[in-house]
């Protein structure tokens, strides 16, 4: 099996060597996959959303779920400006009432729960404790009311009109229990007969002493000249029903303003949607760009022509095919797919230039047919194993808690070993039909000036594995940023409404805290959710709690038991109950509004808020989801796992290079210098004090699996030359400057692909693209310094091992 395995290189490189045979059906291959890869990226959907920043197998994701799933996802804020006196009389309130009513019917929508939303519920409350202490005589005041109403109605007086007569209606069918009926409501704080259009009463229900909002409002009513209305979307709904249900509010926002009401439509969903949406313009414009830079890499660092920027297309195809397949792999169009696809570009690109590299060599003394088939012959195996080595290295991101990190992995894995099958295909191919003349091989004369001595690889060797310790020890304290408006372009309106809403309502993520049990509206949960409620509350003054169900059946600061809250709750406008409360009554949510600060000081609250939920009274859990604790257990888990990912990493390409035939000696020569790379960007990071995107934490793992492709090359190169340079210090000196100008070509084309995306205006891909081009070039003068180091303080006193690939086989079909 073993066997098997170590061959494998060689037998797929005899595929791609009977492709020199037959160029042009190989390239018209190649072209057919191209329409087919292009008519899948069509079929692309994009995605942006906060669940790729979580676990959703974790409490944290379960908890999100139940809560989005029975009452809707984070909300979307109807901001309305404008002094409190205005927006709560009676023609304030008439029209909160149309567009809240408006909001609910809007496909998509769950609930939507405002001012307006608070009175009728209030009035509603108050008429059935009503309705139970004065009897009948209360169900006739209530027909006489409805009466009035209609007869108002037919009149065609307006809302304040017709609310007037049902008051008189109803208090002189009270007749003697007149003044009973009015002292009911001094009870429960109102001021004259509950009504919406009763400015006394409605003020009395929502404003405190000076005027000032009641604190327990504060979500609805944040200060003196804002009023917030909230709705909830259905969860499962795709970026485009998202986006209609934001002009739809977006219309009822418009038809507000003419009733006197300034509105403002703002929520993560819009801005997650209308990221969805600029991905896919992203990828029209980033690609060309790529394409272009690459070209000219080509044109200009190889010197051969303009012709042989057509050397680009093997790269092409393996971009478009990996970006359709992502369609039937269901990996979609996320901010991860964007950052991938230029860098597989550039992988493409640099597997293009070492067999071309290979090709220059051989046809110094071969006709193009010939040296074509022996770049694959000698190239095929080792790119081959290569590609294995970097798949296996990206798919660690595997491990990574973050489904977008995720995603980034099983994207580039896919992307690479697509590029290598393209390139082995497609290169020689073109290098058969574009050459006109020789080209002399190129060489990196800077690399050939080291003088290598043992105590001066064993200093080099030394100072790196200081490097490679501090990297790991420091990885913890590189800090992350858990801002989940990095994902958006900078400018985005919809991002720019949702920072000025998070400024009015303020906060801007949710704590949405899922309840659970046999019966969550039983005296014991409800006494809990009070009392949790208010301690949550007092961990920091800037949390806001929203609507809940103790607000909805606390009656004059009781808790009612079993027997009331039920009674309540038939009473209650379904449309109400159902923002709260499941038919089962298994599940309830307590929410509230939260800053997005600092991803520590997140956690630190976060830490006391799950201490308090740990105390619900037995038969009944309570767990932290929604935007805030999602984006805490995403900066949680990869600080955690940043130092284990790195080693996972080099461990995974480690055995498989094992598998694949290399020694221990050469496993070694080639894996430690890209771990040593990937230690001092960590170390680096961590010195900087830069904070970085969840994408940007995982460089390192991905670092290393770049990177050792170009610790194979050198020290096969090495190795190869060592046979006839007689030792191993002699080989250390002759091999970098024969393959540093192929390394250098090729890591400056993977820099580039991580480099465009700084074009981007989604601040998350900025820092990923600059970051991880530097670390690239860095990356590969450490390998062209280190893996010689290596190579001279390992050596062995045995005959030099014969380097792999190519094999017999590959040997005769090439001469």
């Amino acid at each position: 099996m073993l066997e098997r395995l170590r061959s494998l290189p060689d037998r797929l490189a005899l595929v791609a060597l009977t492709a020199v045979a037959h160029p042009r059906r190989v390239l018209r291959l190649g072209i057919a996959f191209s329409v087919l890869a292009v008519a899948g990226m069509t079929q692309l959907s994009s995605d942006a959303s906060v669940s790729l920043l979580t676990d959703p197998g974790g409490d944290t994701g379960r908890a999100t779920q139940a809560v989005e799933s029975a009452f809707g996802s984070e909300p979307v804020a109807l901001v309305v400006t404008g002094a409190l006196g205005d927006t709560l009389s009676a023609p304030g309130m008439t029209a909160l009432q149309t567009l809240e009513s408006r909001a609910r019917r809007v496909p998509g929508v769950q609930t939507a729960f405002g001012p307006a939303t608070l009175v009728d519920t209030t009035i509603e409350q108050i008429a059935r404790i009503v309705r139970s202490e004065l009897g009948p005589k209360a169900d006739a005041a209530e027909r006489a009311a409805r009466r009035a109403i209609e007869i108002a109605k037919e009149l065609g007086a307006d809302k304040a009109t017709t609310d007037a007569a049902a008051r008189e209606a109803r208090l002189e069918s009270l007749g003697p229990l007149r003044q009973e009926y009015e002292r009911l409501f001094a009870r429960f704080g109102a001021v004259g007969i509950p009504s919406l259009t009763n400015p006394a009463f409605v003020q009395a229900l929502t404003l405190g002493a000076g005027g000032a909002p009641k604190a327990r409002l504060r979500w609805m009513l944040p200060d003196a000249n804002h009023a917030i209305v909230l709705v909830r979307l259905r969860r499962g709904l795709d970026d485009s029903q998202i986006r209609r249900a934001g002009e739809h509010l977006q219309t009822a926002a418009r038809d507000a303003r003419k009733r006197g009401l300034h509105v403002e439509v703002a929520g993560a969903p819009l801005v997650a949607a209308a990221v969805s949406r600029d991905l896919t313009r992203q990828l029209g414009i980033l690609l060309p760009v790529v394409i272009a830079i690459m070209m000219l890499v080509l044109v200009v660092a190889q010197r051969a022509g303009r012709r042989r920027a057509l050397l680009l297309v093997p790269a092409l195809v393996a971009t478009a095919v990996c970006a359709g397949l992502s369609w039937p792999l269901g990996l979609g169009l996320t901010p991860a797919t964007l950052a991938a696809l230029p860098v597989i570009l550039g992988l493409g690109i640099d597997f293009v230039i070492q067999i071309e590299s290979r090709y220059r060599e051989a046809r110094a003394t071969r006709r193009p047919h010939r040296a074509a088939a022996v770049a694959v012959s000698e190239m095929g195996p080792l790119i081959i194993r290569a590609g294995c080595a970097m798949a296996a290295g990206f798919l660690v991101l595997l491990a990574s808690p973050v489904p977008l990190v995720q995603r980034l992995g099983l994207v580039l894995a896919l992307g690479v070993v697509v590029a290598v099958a393209a390139a082995l295909l497609l290169t020689p191919a073109l290098l058969v039909a574009l050459d006109r003349r020789r080209l002399a091989p190129r060489e990196l004369a800077v690399a050939g000036k080291l003088d290598w001595s043992r105590r001066r690889a064993l200093v080099v060797t030394a100072i790196s594995g200081v490097l490679l310790v501090a990297g790991i020890l420091t990885a913890h304290g590189v800090r992350i940023s858990g801002d989940p408006n990095q994902l958006a372009s900078s400018g985005l309106p919809e991002l720019e409404r949702a920072v000025d809403a998070g400024e009015v309502f303020g906060s801007a993520g949710q704590i949405r805290v899922a309840v659970r049990g046999r019966d969550v509206t039983a005296a014991p949960a409800l006494r809990w959710m009070s009392g949790a409620q208010t301690r949550i509350r007092a961990l920091d003054p800037r949390l806001r709690p929203g609507p809940s169900l103790t607000e909805l059946v606390t009656a004059g600061g009781r808790i009612p038991d079993g027997t009331e809250s039920a009674a309540l709750l038939k009473v209650a406008p379904p449309t109400v109950v159902g923002a709260f409360l499941t038919p089962s009554r298994e599940l309830t949510e307590l929410s509230f509004g939260a800053p997005l600060t600092d991803a520590e000081d997140l956690a630190g609250l976060q830490t006391q808020i799950d201490a308090i939920l740990t105390t619900a009274p037995a038969g009944f859990t309570a767990t932290a989801g929604g935007l805030v604790p999602t984006l805490v257990d995403a900066v949680r888990g990869i600080q955690g796992g940043r130092p284990w990912l790195l080693l996972a990493a080099v461990g995974i390409i480690a055995l498989l290079l094992l598998a694949l035939g290399y020694g221990a000696r050469r496993t070694l020569v080639i894996v430690v210098p890209a771990a040593v790379a990937s230690g001092a960007s960590s170390l680096a990071l961590s010195l900087s004090g830069v904070s970085l995107s969840p994408l940007s934490a995982s460089l390192e793992p991905l670092l290393v699996a770049i990177t050792v492709e170009f610790a194979i090359i050198v020290e096969m190169r090495i190795t190869g030359a060592r046979r006839t340079a007689g030792s191993t210090i002699a080989a250390a000196t002759l091999a970098p400057p024969q393959v540093g100008f192929a390394v250098l070509t090729s890591a400056v084309t993977a820099a580039l692909g991580f480099a465009v995306l700084v074009l981007s205006p989604i601040p998350v891909l900025r820092q990923f693209g600059a970051l991880a081009a530097v670390e690239v070039l860095l990356a590969a003068a450490v390998i062209l310094v280190l893996v010689p180091a290596l190579t001279i303080v390992l050596e062995r006193r045995s005959p030099p091992e014969r380097p792999l690939g190519p094999n017999a086989p590959l040997a005769r079909a090439a001469v």
